[in-house]
């Protein structure tokens, strides 16, 4: 440890109590704007507001980065991240399916009276959020055809 920093390598520097206080009260905010509405710096004073983000729509994609750096020719990864099915879009296909089904039997399979299973189906209800699996389930379980089933659920 390096407590005169002097910065000899192989050394960590030792930083006390009062630097620290020094430093925190000018570091930046990195999510705030200033009043002119530009990022905030540690010169920035005044009434700090929120930066807007000014991206496309968001995707979902999988946890992979990109490691061009480290392979050697030999990869089992893809070249481009996995983007993922939302759930709601499971759902909706589930729905969808379901809907094509006599109600009677799709409700004693889900637990729910007829009335709520017309409730989600129509639009006028959601179902609740431990539902939401088991009516995907049910509908991959249905025995539809491989082609209707979306290829993210046929795992």
């Amino acid at each position: 440890m390096d407590w005169a920093g002097n910065a000899h390598a192989g050394t960590v520097p030792v930083t006390r109590l009062d630097e620290f206080i020094a430093q925190y009260a000018e570091h930046p905010e990195s999510k705030a704007a200033g009043p002119d509405g530009l990022p905030a710096t540690s010169e920035t004073r005044g009434l700090l507001g929120r930066l807007h983000l000014t991206d496309g729509r968001p995707s979902r994609i999988g946890k992979e980065i990109d490691r061009l750096d480290e392979d050697d020719g030999e990869r089992l990864e893809r070249d481009e991240p996995f983007a993922y099915d939302a759930p709601d879009d499971r759902l909706e296909w589930a729905l969808r399916v379901l809907d094509a089904t006599p109600r009677a039997g799709v409700a004693h399979e889900l637990g729910i009276s007829v009335r709520a299973l017309q409730d989600i189906l129509k639009g006028r209800a959601t179902p609740r959020p431990k539902l939401r699996p088991a009516i995907v389930r049910l509908a991959i379980d249905m025995g539809l055809p491989p082609v209707v089933i979306p290829r993210a659920l046929q795992k």
